[in-house]
């Protein structure tokens, strides 16, 4: 019996909820309305949820500068995540606030580094592999008032208002429970 636990697992009915979630993703985010650019993205996530339904979940993704000093943009956004489970798979949505910062070497050149105001709304689904492990898909929307302030670049119209801008984005990435 020992054996067959350990092989198998602990059925889910009588398994106590895991609380604690952590991942990793890769991704990219669509700034071309805003920078012109649509860089590639890594990142990881942590959670607490509270219920079978909501949780809390902080996500902290980087898009790497690339050799020309592309890019360089890292957003940080924490908020809540709710959804729905239906067996071995999670359908959810989420709405978290945080900031944009702006760091790269092509935009600090002509803008100085700069930190942002930021919105992420979107969903995902969660497809568990096992108790511990699920693959993830997320997609959505990152919402910065850029206000005022120009932003400028090399490239024409060379500097513009950008005011609230909408970037799409997705990711795939593993979810591991705690």
């Amino acid at each position: 019996m020992l054996v067959t636990v350990i092989i198998c697992g602990v059925h889910p009915a009588t398994a106590q909820t895991t609380r604690l979630e952590g991942g990793v993703f890769l991704g990219a985010i669509d700034f071309r309305e805003s920078l012109y650019e649509k860089p590639f993205a890594v990142g990881a996530r942590v959670g607490y949820r509270f219920n079978s339904i909501l949780g809390a979940e902080a996500t902290l993704t980087r898009c790497p500068e690339d050799a020309s000093n592309n890019y360089g943009q890292t957003v940080f956004v924490v908020g809540p995540k709710a959804g729905v489970r239906y067996r071995a798979i999670h359908a959810y949505g989420r709405a978290q606030g945080g900031v944009l910062h702006l760091s790269g070497g092509a935009f600090t050149a002509w803008n100085g580094v700069r930190t942002e105001p930021a919105v992420d709304i979107g969903g995902g689904v969660e497809l568990e592999m096992n108790p511990r492990i699920a693959f993830r898909i997320d997609t959505g929307v990152l919402v910065v008032p850029f206000g005022e302030k120009p932003v400028r670049g090399p490239l024409p119209p060379y500097s513009g208002t950008l005011g609230i801008t909408r970037s799409r984005g997705g990711s795939v990435g593993l979810q591991f429970r705690f």
